[in-house]
């Protein structure tokens, strides 16, 4: 039961974590994304003239670093998920120290859903 409990506390701390952390990335990597688009941004040279024709352009150039963005960090959740999951395949069985059957199949179902 104890077991349990820590594994559900584990669960929503992951949860409380894993959004600030998700968000802290996406934040990051869009303005790294939209420095590097801009780096070489023809806008300031005969290209594009007209204060609409800039505001098509940053328009696009967030779309774009979001698009690249959001592709970055789908690789790096499938890349930790992968890892996590042969960290789990590689991992030793738990065996339950609990003599009684019964008290054990229960905790395995709690566990394992």
């Amino acid at each position: 039961m104890r077991g349990t409990a820590f594994l559900n506390l584990l669960r929503v701390c992951g949860q409380a974590m894993g959004i600030p952390i998700m968000a802290t990335l996406w934040d990051r990597r869009l303005i790294f994304h939209e420095h590097f688009l801009t780096e070489n941004n023809p806008s300031g040279k005969h290209f594009i003239s007209t204060l609409m024709g800039h505001t098509i352009l940053a328009k696009q150039i967030i779309y774009h670093a979001a698009l690249l963005t959001f592709n970055e960090i789908f690789y790096i959740a499938a890349w930790g998920f992968l890892i996590v999951a042969g960290l789990l395949l590689l991992a030793k069985r738990v065996v339950f120290a609990e003599p009684d059957v019964r008290v054990r199949r229960a905790l395995e179902e709690l566990a394992e859903p």
